[in-house]
Parts: structure tokens; C-alpha cells; sequence
């Protein structure tokens, strides 16, 4: 059985609700900067958006920025850990 640790979800409706250390490892990994020796800035940022309670599933979105090359993209990290593509659906 997986080791599970309280991580607090503030949601106005619920109780808070336990999410897996793999999805917390996820989300802290997942952040960093980095910079190059011309002085550029490399950025990475993982943001929880969503839990949902019935399947322990996170939603997450990831901002990466270079100068002015800025991508997002939204997915689904599974209790286990491993990132899925978001459908839109009730993840």
C-alpha cells in the first residue's frame, strides 16, 4: 500500500482531501529555473488547478517561459504520479 500524506486542497464545498506523494513530487519537481550564461532565463512552473475526489486525480497546468516564448499546456497527474493527457472531461 502506498504511503499517503495530507495535502491540503482548499475548496469552499469540501473537507480537504488527501493527495498521493507521487502527485506532490510531481508538482515540486516540476518547478525550477534556469539560466544560461548569455542571461537568459529558462522557467518552469506546475500549478494545481483541480482535485478530484472520486478518482484522486489532480489537474495541473504547466507555464513554461523563455524570453518571450511562453507555452502553457493543462493535464491530468493519476495518483500514482504519472501525468495524462487532459480530454476536457471530468478527469
Amino acid at each position: 500500500m502506498k504511503e499517503e500524506k495530507v495535502l491540503s486542497f482548499a475548496f469552499s464545498h469540501s473537507n480537504p482531501v488527501t493527495a498521493s506523494i507521487e502527485q506532490e513530487y510531481y508538482l515540486i519537481s516540476g518547478n525550477y529555473t534556469i539560466q544560461d550564461t548569455a542571461g537568459k532565463v529558462f522557467k518552469r512552473i506546475r500549478e494545481l488547478l483541480a482535485f478530484n475526489p472520486s478518482s484522486g486525480n489532480i489537474l495541473v497546468k504547466e507555464k513554461t517561459c523563455c524570453d518571450d516564448h511562453n507555452y502553457e499546456k493543462m493535464f491530468v497527474v493519476s495518483r500514482a504520479g504519472r501525468p495524462e493527457k487532459f480530454k476536457g472531461e471530468n478527469f
